[in-house]
C-alpha cells in the first residue's frame, strides 16, 4: 500500500492535534487518543496505544521514538474523522483575527517571572478563546503594549509585538497544551523573552520591565505623556489569528 507524503504526513498531525484539541466535554485527551489510535488500527494494552498515538504527534520529528503512519488508508481515515468532528464547526478562512486582549494579564512586571510556573495568561482562557481551529495557515498573537523600564517603571513608549520572534515556530492550535508549537506556550515564552533579553529599541542598557497590555490599565497621567511623546495608545492590546499577506505578521 502506498505510503503518505511528507505534506500527508504533516497534515494528519496536525488534524489528530486538533481532533484533541477539540474533543467532546467529558472525553479525556487519553480516550480521544485511544479512539484516534484503535482508528488507524493499532492493537494491544490501551497504554501502548495511546502511547503509539504520542509517537505520531510529537513535535520532535528527530527523535527515534517518532513515527509515522504507515500508509494512506491511515490518512484518508484520519481526513474523514476530521470532517466529520468539524462538521458543525467554523474553520478559520484565509483570513482570520480575534481580539484576545481579555483573555491575557493585562499588566505584566519582570518580577513576575521570578515565578517559573507564571501564565500570562488569565484563567479560562483556552475555554473562552474556544481552542480554535486555525485552517490552511498557523496561528499568530500579535498587538502592540505600553514599556516601562527601571525599577521606578519609566515610561517608554508603545511598542509592537508579535509572536513571531526568534526561534519560536507558529502555532497549529491554540488549545492543545501538550502541543511544544501551542500559541498558549508561545506566548507564555515571548513574554519571558520580553523581559529577559529584549532591550528596548536596541538599547543595551534599557530593558522592559513592566508592560501593559491593555488600554483600560494605562493611567490617565501615562496618557497624557504618551500624547506629549506622540505616541499613539489607541491600538494597544493583543489579537490572534493569521493573515494572507506576510508583511502583515510584523
Amino acid at each position: 500500500m502506498a505510503k503518505p507524503t511528507d505534506i500527508q504526513q504533516e497534515r494528519a498531525r496536525t488534524r489528530i492535534k486538533q481532533m484533541i484539541a477539540t474533543r467532546p466535554p467529558g472525553r479525556t485527551k487519553g480516550k480521544e487518543k485511544l479512539r484516534i489510535g484503535k482508528l488507524l488500527g493499532y492493537k494491544g494494552k490501551d497504554s501502548n496505544i495511546i502511547r503509539s498515538v504520542d509517537r505520531i504527534i510529537t513535535t520532535d520529528r528527530k527523535s527515534p521514538s517518532a513515527r509515522n503512519l504507515r500508509n494512506k488508508e491511515q490518512v484518508k481515515k484520519i481526513d474523514r474523522s476530521f470532517r466529520n468532528r468539524v462538521r458543525n464547526q467554523t474553520i478559520t478562512g484565509d483570513d482570520f483575527e480575534t481580539d484576545i486582549t481579555p483573555y491575557v494579564k493585562p499588566v505584566l512586571v519582570k518580577s513576575d517571572f521570578q515565578d517559573p510556573k507564571f501564565d500570562v495568561w488569565l484563567p479560562g482562557a483556552i475555554a473562552a478563546i474556544g481552542k480554535k481551529i486555525f485552517g490552511k495557515r498557523r496561528g499568530v498573537i500579535r498587538g502592540e503594549y505600553v514599556s516601562y523600564s527601571g525599577s521606578a517603571f519609566t515610561l517608554e513608549g508603545v511598542y509592537p509585538i508579535n509572536s513571531l520572534t526568534g526561534q519560536f515556530p507558529l502555532a497549529t492550535t491554540f488549545g492543545y497544551l501538550d502541543n511544544k508549537e501551542d500559541l498558549y506556550h508561545i506566548w507564555n515564552k515571548r513574554m519571558r523573552t520580553l523581559f529577559e533579553s529584549r532591550p528596548i529599541d536596541g538599547k543595551s542598557s534599557t530593558f522592559v520591565t513592566k508592560a501593559i497590555f491593555s488600554k483600560g490599565s494605562i493611567t490617565d497621567e501615562d496618557k497624557e505623556d504618551l500624547i506629549d511623546n506622540d505616541f499613539s495608545f489607541g491600538n494597544v492590546g493583543l489579537d490572534m489569528g493569521y493573515y494572507v499577506k506576510k508583511g502583515e505578521q510584523k
